[in-house]
């Protein structure tokens, strides 16, 4: 008698976003104390005693990093040793980010299981994409662009699928992590439903869902304003130091072709 162990569509799917998670970091490797977390991890040491860096014009600048995630990490680390925190947020950020690029081709193309395997493969790759400044799908560290994505990848299977709430819910997350790329998502989905007489015709159930993402959202708005209420000590310094740390951002003549 031979005894046959059948998955069910759920089990592979938790299944495959677990294989796929290990890999992907095997892949990709994992660092600290690295690239933008120069500006992330003092902001860190900083929320949790601000008597830190007196004097110093970028500690200033601080305060209006609009990105209310790191202080969550900030209080988290106060009962947390911080490297670990990093390293467990990292790979829940893997586990979210390829789940819901898994979950996202299964909303469009829900019979096809290559759709779904094929989404997470390409996304535990950690491929370099034909993008204007090449930016990876996923990189060796935690910062809060990764941990957005899963969130706005969400926001889109819930946009297609008209779950007006959790389009909210999904986005205010995500623009608590990075309000850059949430203006992004809200262009990507504005047009949308611009174009699309479906999406128009309920307008009055998208208000009540605009409005809920912007209490969900506010605190990342609010660092933002206040960010835009405040000049640089020196503009001439600030733009020199712009121009070497992070030129993509500012700087569009910059941007590598897309070949």
């Amino acid at each position: 008698m031979k005894f046959r162990f059948k998955l069910s569509t759920r089990q592979s799917f938790y299944l495959y976003g677990f294989v796929f998670c290990l890999a992907s970091i095997l892949i990709t490797g994992y660092a600290v104390y690295i690239e933008n977390q120069a500006l992330q991890i003092p902001l860190v040491h900083w929320i949790n005693n601000p008597s830190l860096y007196p004097h110093d014009p970028f500690a200033e600048t601080l305060r209006y990093y609009a990105s209310p995630l790191w202080y969550l990490v900030a209080f988290v680390s106060r009962f947390v040793s911080l490297e670990p925190l990093l390293f467990s947020f990292f790979v829940l950020e893997r586990l979210l980010v390829i789940f819901a690029a898994g979950y996202l081709a299964y909303t469009f193309a829900p019979q096809s299981k290559l759709a779904v395997v094929g989404s997470m493969a390409v996304f535990a790759l950690g491929l370099a994409g034909p993008t204007l400044g090449g930016n990876q799908l996923v990189i060796n560290y935690f910062e809060q662009t990764g941990l957005a994505i899963p969130f706005f990848l969400l926001a889109f299977a819930a946009f297609y699928q008209k779950k007006v709430w959790l389009v909210a819910v999904w986005l205010g997350i995500g623009f608590n992590c990075n309000s850059m790329f949430g203006v992004y998502a809200l262009t990507y989905l504005g047009a949308v439903f611009i174009l699309d007489t479906n999406y128009r015709s309920q307008w009055q159930k998208w208000l009540l869902s605009f409005g809920l993402f912007l209490l969900l959202a506010s605190p990342a708005i609010l660092l933002t304003f206040l960010a835009f209420g405040r000049k640089a000590t020196d503009e001439n310094l600030w733009y020199i130091a712009s121009k070497v740390r992070f030129p993509h951002h500012l700087f569009p003549l910059s941007w590598n072709k897309i070949e």
